[in-house]
C-alpha cells in the first residue's frame, strides 16, 4: 500500500478519468488486485484495461546534458584619462 503508479491506454469514461494521471494504491485485495484512490461515481462500470507496462522500481533517470566548459570573462580594457594636461590651451597646475 501506498506505492503510486500511473496509468495510460484505458477506453472509455474510465479512462478519461484514470488516464494521465499518477494514482496511490489503497488497499492490497489479493496478488493480482488493489484499489486505488479513485472516485469513479459518475462512471460506467469497469471491467479492465490489457497493455501497458509492469515496474517494480522506477525508471533509469536520464544521463545529465554535456555542459560545456564554462570561459573565464575576458579582461576589462585598460582605460586611460590623461593627454597634456592643458584644457583650453592653458595648464592647471
Amino acid at each position: 500500500m501506498g506505492d503510486r503508479f500511473y496509468i495510460s491506454g484505458c477506453a472509455g469514461e474510465m479512462g478519461a478519468l484514470l488516464n494521465g494521471r499518477a494514482w496511490t494504491v489503497v488497499a492490497g485485495l489479493d496478488a493480482s488486485h488493489f484499489r486505488i484512490d479513485a472516485v469513479p461515481r459518475a462512471v460506467a462500470a469497469f471491467a479492465g484495461c490489457s497493455g501497458g507496462t509492469t515496474r517494480s522500481a522506477p525508471p533509469a533517470a536520464p544521463a545529465p546534458p554535456v555542459v560545456p566548459p564554462v570561459n573565464p570573462a575576458p579582461t576589462r580594457p585598460a582605460i586611460y584619462f590623461g593627454g597634456s594636461g592643458q584644457f583650453g590651451g592653458k595648464a592647471w597646475y
